[in-house]
């Protein structure tokens, strides 16, 4: 999407330039160029002020306007591959999106065979196996997925397995002990 932003401020721009032709003003030209000036101004401030929320949004917001992007995608390949290599088919695993989308569907290309998925925000109550969690998993789950995971845990009934980071994003993957 990012090489994409200048043709569209390109189009948007022409797009008012229509407009303010069509209007019979005394002085256009000075109208126009304050209104690219206020644009440009908008345009970028947009960007900036998006990009510095990412900060704070733990999900991150729009991340595939970054490189934090490819660390998550590192992240969950490699928790799929272990996935893939270690477990059989038959393991009932809890998650959340985009977790439930890669374990179902080999063409994705995350792993190589159909896994059994428990969706955490439909089947909260089904029996699992496994529990694959992350920082980016999205943002109305994840907080009942961690509290899920800390109850848990805690109670000792799950352990942690592996856990894969690259930089700041990590994917974990949870074993029932029992």
């Amino acid at each position: 999407m990012l090489p994409i932003y200048p043709a569209i401020v390109i189009l948007f721009l022409k797009g008012i330039d229509s407009c303010l032709k069509k209007i019979r003003l005394p002085d256009k030209k000075y109208l126009t160029n304050i209104t690219y000036i206020v644009v440009c101004t908008a345009v970028v401030l947009v960007f900036f002020v998006n990009y510095h929320s990412m900060e704070f949004n733990p999900c991150g917001c729009a991340l595939e306007d970054n490189l934090d992007y490819e660390d998550s995608l590192n992240t969950y390949i490699l928790a799929m591959n272990y996935i893939d290599e270690n477990y059989d088919n038959e393991k009932a695993i809890l998650t959340a999106w985009p977790f439930t989308n890669m374990l179902r569907m080999p063409y994705l290309g995350y792993v190589k065979k159909e896994h059994n998925i428990v969706n955490f925000d439909i089947e909260k109550g089904k029996e699992f196996d496994l529990i694959v969690f992350s920082s980016q998993t999205r943002v109305d789950s994840i907080a009942g997925l961690r509290d899920f995971i800390m109850q848990e845990s805690n109670n000792g009934r799950i352990r942690l397995v592996e856990r894969f980071q690259i930089n700041n994003r990590y994917t974990e993957i949870y074993e029932k002990t029992e």
